[in-house]
């Protein structure tokens, strides 16, 4: 299993068209193979526009080519045409399941039957904070051992964590559910402490912690449906 994060930069005020875009031109009959492997949409404010979150898990890199190919033949050329305009950059990197336990509900979720608990659910349709983590080289074992014992604590609406297949290497990128935009920004200023005071042993290079916000499109938080 891997998981793709996707990144749109929007230029100012295109947030809302990149929305209806997404349900005049990528239609169930064109779209639906993608959004079998999506997990959610999420957007922040940054630097005057947007930035919007795609994350997706397919089995591996070969799903992902397929069915990204077979979405370009079918979908009109006008559509891309239309929204990159609104953008300035489009980023793409894939992660990987830790394979100790520490992906958690984004490896869980939706399959077999398995849905997220209800007070994740419920909080993450408010908010999700992301937390990307860089280390140094070698510390990344130590780290996800860390995760897996317990010695890193948790606020008990984790969604996972996960860690880097194809970009920067030693990147670990975590995800929890907030119930409300104070909530977030309380998590992420506490989210950014823990992980300062533990730079050292730790081996951490870098932390960006943000709080997103959940895509309006139901179809684009499918987990949280």
């Amino acid at each position: 299993m891997i998981f793709e994060r996707r990144v749109y930069r929007m230029k100012l005020r295109r947030a809302a068209d990149f929305w209806a875009a997404q349900e005049r031109w990528n239609t169930p009959d064109i779209f639906a193979p993608i959004l079998d492997g999506n997990l959610f949409y999420a957007s922040r404010p940054a630097g005057g526009g947007t930035v919007i979150v795609h994350l997706y898990r397919f089995a591996d890199l070969g799903e992902w080519y397929d069915t990204y190919a077979n979405y370009y033949r079918r979908q009109s050329p006008d559509y891309f045409a239309t929204v990159r305009q609104w953008m300035t950059r489009q980023d793409s990197a894939f992660f990987r399941d830790p394979a100790n336990g520490v992906a958690g509900l984004l490896a869980q979720a939706d399959v077999d039957g398995i849905a997220l608990p209800a007070a994740v659910r419920n909080g993450a349709r408010n908010r999700i904070v992301e937390t990307m983590i860089d280390l140094v080289p070698g510390s990344l074992p130590g780290f996800l051992d860390a995760l897996a014992s317990g010695y890193i604590a948790d606020d008990g609406q984790q969604l996972g964590t996960l860690v880097t297949l194809v970009g920067r290497q030693h990147r670990v990128v975590r995800y929890h559910a907030s119930a409300s935009p104070s909530d977030a920004a309380g998590a992420v200023q506490r989210m950014r402490a823990q992980w300062y005071e533990q730079q050292q042993r730790l081996g951490i290079a870098r932390v960006a912690c943000v709080a997103l916000t959940p895509s309006p499109l139901a179809s684009r938080r499918k987990i949280f449906a």
